[in-house]
């Protein structure tokens, strides 16, 4: 029945499997000084709609917030460098997503199942991307915030865009890529 909840100050870390399955959890208050949360830490709080994430975070555990079906948006802090598999696996209402500036990689299946995602701008901090990232999502355009020779020196995973209809990668420099499944 727990519906709000604010991290108390003097905590450092989200354990992993935290809040996992609290149905009605809607929002949460993290304080600034949290710097990791834990694998599964908020996965299938189903009525999640809204957290703010601390400006020192610097690392998400796996399926962090997997299955958040009510999660429409969320802000990634610039410190946050890694981030798990899976961490927005099936949030089926996840409409707009700001990368953090300091992200590393895209990690596997990213973004699977995030339907109504049309839209994501990459930092030119992403030197990687994982396989199945846009697996089965709405994702339609990919803005890089680099240009077209720094995208095409991401290294790319065999299975980056697998199961994804088509989409458009958009450079500081223009269109350089459409892809489209027949």
């Amino acid at each position: 029945s727990l519906t709000e909840f604010t991290i108390p100050e003097g905590v450092t870390e989200i354990s992993p499997w935290l809040f996992t399955y609290c149905e009605n959890l809607t929002s949460v208050t993290i304080p600034n000084h949290i710097k990791k949360i834990g694998e599964r830490a908020f996965s299938a709080c189903y009525a999640l709609e809204s957290v703010r994430l601390p400006e020192e975070l610097e690392e998400m555990g796996y399926y962090v917030f997997a299955e958040c079906f009510s999660l429409k948006e969320i802000v990634l802090p610039d410190k946050l460098k890694t981030m798990d598999v899976k961490c927005f696996y099936d949030c089926k209402k996840l409409e707009h997503i700001t990368l953090s500036n300091s992200l590393e990689a895209i990690t596997e299946n990213m973004f699977w199942k995030c339907k109504v995602l049309k839209e994501i701008t990459i930092p030119v901090s992403v030197k990687k991307l994982d396989s199945g990232i846009f697996k089965d999502s709405g994702v339609e355009t990919i803005r890089y915030e680099g240009t077209a020779a720094q995208w095409n020196a991401i290294e790319k995973v065999s299975g980056w865009k697998d199961e994804v209809t088509s989409f458009n990668v958009v450079c500081s420099d223009g269109v350089i890529e459409s892809y489209m499944v027949y």
